[in-house]
């Protein structure tokens, strides 16, 4: 039998969630830009997007990929939940009453 929870096994995970988010968040870092701004005799950097489009198409795909689609998957796999209890208790009372 194939056993998952091996240490080994964790450690792969592990590092392939690292590698994984690596790679979609580098559009992220090559749209971001260190900016220097000057208000009276400060000066500071500040990390901002290259231009506002950019910002919007980055604003978007996270608002679908941390929102809208952690939501799609709750309200299907509540709904598919809901819909296997309904039928299993229907057909247990349909059990139970012929049954008797």
């Amino acid at each position: 039998m194939f056993r998952l929870r091996t240490r080994r096994n964790v450690l792969l995970a592990i590092g392939a969630v690292w590698i994984g988010m690596a790679v979609v968040n580098t559009p992220i870092l090559t749209a971001y830009r260190a900016t220097l701004i000057e208000s009276g005799l400060e000066q500071s950097h500040m990390c901002m997007p290259v231009t506002m489009a950019t910002a919007r198409r980055i604003f978007i795909a996270f608002f679908v990929c941390d929102y809208l689609l952690p939501l799609a998957i709750i309200g299907f796999i509540s709904i598919s939940i809901f819909r296997h209890i309904t039928v299993h208790a229907m057909t247990s009372t349909v059990n139970q009453n012929a049954n008797r």
